[in-house]
């Protein structure tokens, strides 16, 4: 059971989504938790945006004296719940800002926390299968963590090893050692996740970041976690209501004004496709182009910010591929992946992804499957943005000099692919999840986990 400490709990409703919140999380994953006043194992806050940090430096300072003390001593962690898209484009950077907080209540330890959407952040914990691919060879290296998480398994390997020392070749001492190990009964409380935990606390020491981030693939089931509490799940294309003859072969929606989406939408072929362009912040008046702009399609700018995760049926029943604009194509030390790429999955969309450099094999390392039989999708492992998206488009235009019935065969080609694609989004609330590893993060730092 791990114990967590909410910190401002009322301001969590102001939250966008409601499942935005680390309590829906871990519900939906299935984490035993408890939320407590007192002697927590993790202290969580939830930035409501880029700058919130930045108008609350003395966020922890706020705790009562018993929480920070306990905070301060190392006795608990704080986690910074944080896994979207948006984490290096505060002013300063959400991490920077985490580390003002530290210094405000002059915090000097290490057990700190941030959940991220970037992907390519540096922490993941110690994959589970090593542990289990380590049992059942039974090495010696396996035997030394099931001594590590028992004392008294340790006190009887240390007397093999002394009834061993006087071999002198060292290959047949270790083997012997080994094979005395094998003998051993387990500890009565033995379990591989144990294993896993110290392995995962020692990954830990390594890092020497006063914040250290946690990637987290959290979108695909924000995404329909937010359609099924709505009950629109319904509005999704299926193998019934899926059309042969679409009126467009692709659709592209926008909400936000950027410079990358810009470029994409001079080199389209819009006469092809259900293009949107929204502006709902406003046109940048920094970027140009020579495209005009908003283009409304369905949702006006005033209703887009608010529902931006609705799914126009007739539009993604009547276009065959969807080109994904992802929110920082541009920022190639990183990798968000977010609800843009999802909803064409739900959608049994083929699709393209504007996005970082290596999303579609991130994609395909959570399990998820892309199109490279129906066409060239090296485009992804191209250097820049402009180079991505500039080969994309040449795969696009491709795609759209097919005509309808070649495009829907196309289509029918990778069905089970996109039948697969879909199910894989339904089902990240239970045991497919992607974000397994944050429920081996917060057991094996937690003091009651």
């Amino acid at each position: 059971m791990i114990k967590i400490h909410l910190i401002n709990p009322v301001l969590i409703k102001r939250l966008k989504h409601r499942n935005y919140a680390i309590k829906r999380f871990l519900d939906a994953c299935k984490i035993d938790y408890q939320l407590v006043e007192q002697d927590p194992d993790w202290i969580v806050i939830h930035p409501l945006f880029g700058n919130y940090l930045v108008n609350d430096k003395n966020i922890l300072s706020n705790l009562s004296k018993q929480n920070l003390q306990r905070f301060k001593q190392g006795e608990c962690s704080l986690l910074v719940w944080y896994p979207y898209e948006t984490e290096h484009y505060g002013h300063p950077n959400v991490r920077r800002q985490i580390e003002a907080c530290l210094d405000a209540v002059q915090y000097k330890r290490d057990k700190v926390f941030l959940v991220t959407g970037n992907l390519n952040a540096n922490f993941k914990s110690y994959p589970f299968q090593k542990v289990k691919d380590w049992y059942n060879n039974m090495t010696s290296a396996f035997f030394d963590y099931v001594g590590k998480i028992s004392p008294s398994f340790l006190s009887q390997m240390r007397t093999i090893r002394n009834k061993h020392q006087h071999i002198e070749v060292v290959s047949l001492r270790e083997r012997r050692i080994l094979d005395d190990c094998k003998k051993l009964p387990f500890p009565q409380d033995f379990s591989l996740e144990k294993i896993q935990d110290q392995l995962t606390r020692e990954q830990l020491v390594d890092i020497r970041e006063p914040v250290k981030s946690i990637p987290l693939l959290f979108f695909d089931w924000q995404l329909h976690d937010f359609l099924d509490g709505r009950g629109e799940t319904d509005q999704l294309q299926s193998k019934d209501s899926y059309k042969k003859i679409k009126s467009k072969s692709f659709m592209c929606l926008n909400g936000k004004d950027k410079h990358t989406r810009r470029y994409l939408l001079d080199k389209l072929p819009i006469d092809k496709g259900h293009v949107s362009y929204v502006c709902y912040d406003g046109i940048d008046p920094h970027v140009r182009s020579k495209t005009a702009v908003p283009i409304i399609l369905d949702q006006e700018q005033h209703s887009i910010r608010r529902n931006d995760r609705w799914m126009n049926p007739e539009i993604y029943h009547d276009a065959y591929i969807n080109v994904v604009t992802e929110a920082f194509p541009d920022k190639e030390i990183d990798c968000f992946i977010t609800e843009k790429t999802f909803k064409p999955m739900l959608h049994l969309q083929p699709f393209m992804i504007q996005g970082n450099r290596y999303t579609l094999r991130r994609l395909r390392e959570a399990g998820y499957q892309t199109f490279n039989t129906l066409w060239d999708e090296s485009y992804d492992e191209l250097e820049t943005w402009q180079e991505r998206t500039d080969a994309m488009v040449e795969q696009l235009n491709m795609w759209c000099a097919l005509s309808p019935q070649q495009q829907y065969e196309k289509c029918q080609s990778v069905w089970q692919t996109l039948l697969h694609n879909q199910q894989m989004v339904v089902n990240t609330s239970a045991d497919l999840t992607r974000s397994a590893y944050l429920n081996d993060i917060l057991r094996a730092v937690s003091e009651g986990g």
